[in-house]
């Protein structure tokens, strides 16, 4: 995939090779998620991503600091722990390395077609999985989360959903995949936008800098979108280490301002001396955070 002109606009001749857009996509094989059913009356479900190199199994049962701690704060909420498709991982040679997608480097866009056909494949598979959790609870009760590239895979799909809001997005550790891209689509201005809109035959032009993101993160991608009512409605959590040495939290911080100049309703945390992992207080601010969300009234009843 070539790379963005240096205003980060949509080359009128890239868009004129359209369509590169499946509006039907359809998730590859991926192993079943490992799922823990509520202690009590089921009023929210949560869906969470592992990190690169990890398994479901692993991830949700890492010890004292794992997801299963909140169990007992939020006995109502169905867990659903994903497991990502064995890919080959180029930077390490690892034929199966189970990765949401590959990534040259989340430091900077070299190399960033590298996790397009990955990234298209896990925002369908996770776009499932929210349906199939929305079919019993609703759409928002239905909570996103993620760790590392686990986190970066939940915020893109939340962008790209074409559904209503959901309940929340949280993520540790994590990043924003083509964050220059999105930030090149706010700094374009409304302008530019609209001529990009009319280059993509959008009906509904640009009216928004969320709106042009959107549109161009789907372009990447290949996948379909909405007009990112969902994303501007969805409360996120982003949490990181100030001593993570994998993913510096200057990706996250860049994450989170991202996302706040499209609009979204973000809340950033950082935790000292943490380093590329989950802790105990960033799990009890998970837990405070859950207190607020759609679901929380349903369960205080049983």
């Amino acid at each position: 995939m070539s790379s963005p002109t240096p205003a980060n606009t949509i080359n009128p001749q890239q868009a004129k090779q359209e369509p590169r857009v499946d509006n039907n996509p359809t998730p590859p094989p991926y192993p079943a998620p490992l799922i823990v059913e509520p202690a009590s009356t089921h009023t929210q479900s949560w869906i969470i991503l592992h990190g690169r190199g990890d398994t479901a199994f692993s991830f949700a049962t890492s010890g004292p600091d794992s997801f299963l701690r909140l169990l007992q704060p939020h006995p109502h909420i169905r867990f659903v722990f994903p497991t990502a498709a064995p890919r080959y991982a180029r930077v390490f040679d690892i034929a199966d390395c189970t990765q949401w997608f590959d990534v040259y480097s989340w430091n900077s866009g070299e190399n960033s077609g590298w996790q397009v056909q990955g990234l298209r494949e896990t925002t369908v598979w996770i776009h499932e999985l929210v349906r199939r959790e929305a079919e019993v609870v609703g759409e928002t009760r239905v909570v996103l989360g993620g760790l590392s590239m686990g986190c970066a895979s939940v915020l893109v799909a939340l962008l790209v959903w074409r559904g209503g809001p959901l309940g929340g997005v949280f993520g540790m550790s994590g990043w924003l995949p083509f964050a220059e891209v999105l930030e090149g689509e706010v700094a374009g201005g409304e302008a530019e936008g609209v001529r990009n809109a009319g280059v993509l035959g959008n009906k509904h032009g640009y009216g928004s800098a969320c709106r042009r993101a959107v549109e161009r993160l789907g372009w990447e991608l290949g996948v379909p979108v909405g007009q990112g009512e969902a994303f501007l409605q969805t409360p996120i959590l982003l949490m990181h280490g100030t001593d993570n040495d994998t993913v510096d939290i200057e990706l996250g911080r860049r994450a989170a301002d991202c996302l706040r100049k499209l609009g979204g309703d973000v809340v950033w945390k950082e935790y000292e001396g943490l380093g590329h992992w989950m802790s105990q207080d960033e799990l009890d601010d998970v837990a405070k955070w859950a207190g607020s969300l759609v679901g929380q009234e349903a369960a205080g009843q049983h």
